[in-house]
């Protein structure tokens, strides 16, 4: 059997949301780790993971490793119906054949059982790859960046120089091209995280000052790590698609490599991350 439950309902309803345009259905993996969801979109171009460990969930429970196949549309139907402050529960029986889901808030509770798919598909081996760029920055700001270049054409193209990055779009309309340099104050990779040592509680209470201050500020900051610079160019139609995962997290990072795809990935919370990949447009020599 396999049950979990997430204290905040809403990190899989804003889960699901960010996905079910790319994909109608996708497997979710469920082992003793946690949950592991992978679709690839139809034209082969994009594709999608989804990783929850399990020490995000108040309740976590796998006897045994399931793959569980999710209609994403009638999925979300449901989800529709939690509140945003209830606590969801998902379980399912050794068979696989359906997943209740539970709502539950104050003195109310909901249940409603899901029909399950079998999805023909299999789980593709990322290979961990050493990206010559990195760019981390607001979530809510490249979200804007996509929005804004989408009324000028259809392609993004990306290009990270050392301390800035800028984005750029042609078309009918015109050209247009936003560049962001990272924050003057940043040196080194932001770390919020403090070595503890053996103080006294005044001295404590300024290093969990300085630690949430350091957390706020990298909510914010814009940092770009890069060994050697890179252009590339994507769709936008598939990057504004991405950022529907805006409201799982206050940060995005962007991994990039020449002729490889990007990656744009949210980390939630306590929880894990969700990660998007898209493969580079190829320009046709005529």
């Amino acid at each position: 059997m396999f049950e979990a439950t997430f204290r905040k309902g809403e990190i899989l309803k804003k889960a699901v949301d960010a996905v079910k345009d790319l994909v109608n259905e996708a497997n979710m993996d469920v082992q003793e780790n946690g949950l592991n969801m992978q679709a690839m979109d139809s034209s082969h171009v994009s594709l999608f993971t989804l990783t929850l460990k399990k020490e995000g969930f108040d309740n976590y429970r796998c006897d045994r490793p399931l793959t569980l196949g999710l209609p994403l549309g009638n999925l979300q139907k449901v989800l529709r119906c939690a509140s945003t402050d209830d606590k969801i529960t998902v379980l399912s029986e050794d068979d696989a054949e359906k997943l209740k889901l539970t709502f539950e808030a104050n003195e109310r509770m909901c249940d409603f059982n899901l029909k399950l798919m079998t999805i023909d598909s299999e789980t593709l081996a990322i290979p961990d790859e050493t990206y010559e760029s990195c760019i981390c920055m607001p979530s809510g700001e490249f979200q804007r960046i996509m929005r804004d270049l989408a009324v000028l054409g259809d392609s993004c193209t990306i290009t990270v120089i050392k301390g800035s990055v800028s984005f750029s779009a042609e078309g009918d309309v015109g050209i247009g091209s936003i560049t962001l340099t990272e924050s003057s104050e940043v040196e080194g990779e932001v770390k919020p995280e403090m070595e503890e040592e053996q103080v006294g509680d005044e001295e404590k209470d300024k290093k969990d000052k300085k630690k949430k201050e350091a957390v706020e500020k990298s909510k914010t900051e814009i940092v770009v790590r890069n060994k050697k610079g890179v252009t590339s160019t994507f769709a936008l139609r598939y990057l504004n698609m991405f950022t529907k995962a805006t409201s799982l997290s206050n940060q995005v990072r962007l991994h990039m490599s020449p002729e490889v795809p990007i990656v744009v990935e949210y980390p939630i919370e306590s929880y894990g991350a969700i990660a998007f990949y898209l493969a580079p447009k190829i320009e046709e020599d005529n």
